[in-house]
């Protein structure tokens, strides 16, 4: 059996392993020098999701969810035109199973440590949550503010939750 191998260090090259005729054969796919408008759009496919992204506890929730995709760490030029696409995804945490919100807080401040996401909001049905999570969260440099009082959760249709936008410090004193 035949089998090449090639450096894939190059930027933007991604590498594919394709057998033909029994023989293995290593190729780079250079996306890169698709056009911009095509590899721009390969690469937004990569760091969208449909749904929003639940921060819970429970069965099914996976902190790979919350990771930057691979492909962001491929190359600088990727890297640039993905990050802020993945980071305004939609990444709701949910607190009806938490302790309290505790086990929220403590990821929340994983998070910060983090690039910041652009669309993140903690889903409550906890009397007095504003002032909890702030009280938590300020040594973090984070914040919420109340978005949308009394709607269906997201998470749990049919359970009622105040919507808390979490910001950063950093945000509150640039405006």
């Amino acid at each position: 059996m035949a089998s090449t191998t090639t450096d894939t260090s190059d930027a933007g090259g991604i590498a594919i392993e394709s057998e033909h005729n029994g023989d293995r054969e290593h190729k780079i796919f250079r996306l890169l020098d698709l056009p911009p408008e095509l590899w721009i759009a390969i690469c937004r496919l990569a760091v969208t999701f449909p749904d929003p992204v639940v921060i819970a506890n429970g069965k099914g929730f996976l902190w790979e969810n919350i990771r930057q995709p691979a492909i962001t760490h491929s190359c600088s030029m990727i890297r640039k035109e993905t990050i802020a696409i993945f980071q305004a995804n939609h990444f709701v945490c949910d607190d009806s199973m938490s302790n309290m919100g505790l086990d929220v807080i403590s990821r929340l401040k994983i998070m910060n440590q983090k690039p910041s996401f652009t669309n993140l909001v903690i889903e409550s049905s906890f009397p007095g949550a504003i002032n909890f999570f702030n009280a938590h969260l300020k040594g973090a440099g984070l914040q919420v503010i109340e978005s949308v009082a009394n709607r269906e959760s997201s998470v749990h249709p049919g359970r009622m939750v105040t919507v808390l936008r979490v910001i950063t410090m950093a945000n509150i004193k640039a405006q």
